[in-house]
């Protein structure tokens, strides 16, 4: 699965925690969309279950972008393979 996949997938789900956007790559900055400290953890526990990867909140503040994150779960998981 590419980060491109990931990075769509991410924005649905980011739409149904914070409502809907429009996400674009380098304009993606979580909080600026509208995430907290509860909604980032339920993005934390989606990214868990759905890739299977070891993603910490931490992890978040790290990289703050969907673009970020879909890099690092793709990052992860071709360690992983």
């Amino acid at each position: 699965m590419s980060s491109n996949t990931i990075y769509e997938e991410l924005c649905v789900e980011a739409s149904k925690l914070v409502g809907p956007g429009d996400y674009k790559p380098g304009e993606d900055n979580l909080f600026d969309m509208g995430f907290h400290s509860l909604t980032i953890l339920f993005l934390v526990s989606h990214i868990r279950e759905r890739y299977h990867v070891g993603l910490e909140v931490r992890d978040v503040f790290e990289r703050p972008s969907l673009t970020q994150l879909a890099e690092e779960v793709t990052r992860r998981r071709d360690l992983a393979e």
